[in-house]
């Protein structure tokens, strides 16, 4: 038998496990050029790195203002219902991606 509960906090802590390496807080895509090593802070305070040539070609394709807008990392949503599938809900993301 399962003691009450137990179930609810291993996959509380298995949840929190995947989500160790999220980002706590964007950056702006000038932010992230303007910094020596490009990087945001995981949930676990490590650092989730950009790859500098990576940032460039993004900032080559938005003018001053939209790099000042766009947030770093992007995120991509998956949906079980659709095969092979994903879609980005940042219009300025998917425009520097485009690209």
């Amino acid at each position: 038998m399962v003691a009450p509960g137990s179930i609810d906090r291993w996959v509380s802590f298995e949840l929190g496990r995947l989500n160790a390496g999220l980002v706590v807080e964007k950056k702006s895509l000038a932010r992230l050029l303007a910094e020596p090593d490009p990087a945001c802070r995981t949930r676990e305070g490590d650092a989730h790195p950009f790859d500098r040539p990576a940032l460039e070609r993004l900032a080559s394709v938005l003018n001053r203002d939209e790099a000042e807008k766009l947030r770093l990392p992007l995120t991509l949503i998956v949906s079980g219902d659709s095969e092979d599938s994903a879609y980005l809900s940042d219009e300025l993301g998917a425009k520097a991606l485009r690209a």
